[in-house]
Order: structure tokens, then sequence, then C-alpha cells
């Protein structure tokens, strides 16, 4: 099982990843040519991809010793769990304040998939202006959905990092 292997064991496992993870990500926002400042960009999300349901059930209870569950959803016919952190991991000024896991949909590949944080979420504070001006600068946009209040979009992945930008923190819509 490759439950063992992802970083959300832990505070410090969780902060240590973060260390690593966070500055990789930012170097390809500058490959992208986004300034995370000038942009007002705020850490927001992990995106965790499982490989099965028992390994959903073991992230599941390592979560709940960091971070507290906010939504237990089903999308696209797989589980979608959201958890805010207890504490929030950070690198510089950017914090990590919740992380979403995800099964596998029903008759995917599984060796098509990549276990492991699938990508990292940020909240743009202007997110229709800073859309327009990705799509201008032909930021490479896989997936898109800005029809109703929860707008986000996410690049390809390249180089092993997907980004996807907000106009809101994922886990407040829940949190009450």
């Amino acid at each position: 099982m490759l439950e063992r292997y992802y970083p959300v064991h832990t505070q410090e496992e969780l902060q240590t990843f973060t260390q690593t993870y966070v500055p990789f990500v930012l170097n390809q926002l500058e490959v992208f040519r986004i300034d995370y400042l000038k942009n007002r960009l705020y850490g927001d999300h992990l995106g965790l991809q499982v490989l099965s349901a028992e390994e959903f059930e073991a992230v599941n209870k390592s979560l709940l010793g960091i971070a507290k569950l906010v939504n237990r959803g089903v999308i696209h016919s797989r589980r979608n769990n959201i958890y805010k952190f207890n504490q929030f991991p950070k690198f510089k000024d950017i914090e990590i304040q919740s992380i979403e896991i995800f099964e596998p949909k029903p008759g995917v590949d599984l060796t098509k998939l990549k276990p492991g944080i699938e990508h990292i979420a940020f909240k743009a504070e202007n997110f229709d202006n800073f859309l327009v001006n990705l799509k201008k600068n032909k930021l490479p946009i896989d997936k898109e959905d800005t029809s109703n209040s929860d707008k986000f979009f996410k690049s390809k992945l390249i180089n092993m990092v997907e980004i996807e930008f907000r106009n809101d923190f994922l886990w407040k819509k829940f949190d009450k």
C-alpha cells in the first residue's frame, strides 16, 4: 500500500514536505511568469490522489490527527474529502490551509494516475482579472470551471507540478 509514502502522518512530516514542495512550485510559477506577491496569491490547499478505497481510509485516519474534516463529498462517483489543517504548514509567507483527498474515478487505469500530492491550489485575490491576464499570456490551462461562485482553473501538469487557482479558499465554504 502506497499510503505510507504520503506526507500526512504528522505535522512535522507535512511541514517538511511543504518546505520542499512549495519552492518547487514557486519555481514553476516563475517559469509561467507569475509573481505570486504581485498577483496576491495565497496558499489554499493540496490535492492528494490515492489509488484505492483502502488507501483513502488510511489517509483519512492519518489526516484526522492533524486536521479537521470539513466536507465528506463525492465528485465524479468517487469520494473526495476536504480537511482544514489544525496548524497550517508554511514556506515563508505561504500557508497551506487545507487538503483534499480523492479516490480514483471508477474504471480509470490506475497506471495513468499520479499517486500522492497531485496539485497545489492558490487563492487569487482578483481571480477574474488574473485569469484574463494568464489567458493572454497563454498559460497552459488543463481544466477550467468559472460557471458558478466557486471558480477555479488548473494548469497542465508540467515538470510534475499542477497548479490550481481559485477565487476562494476551498475549505471555508464547508467549515461552519
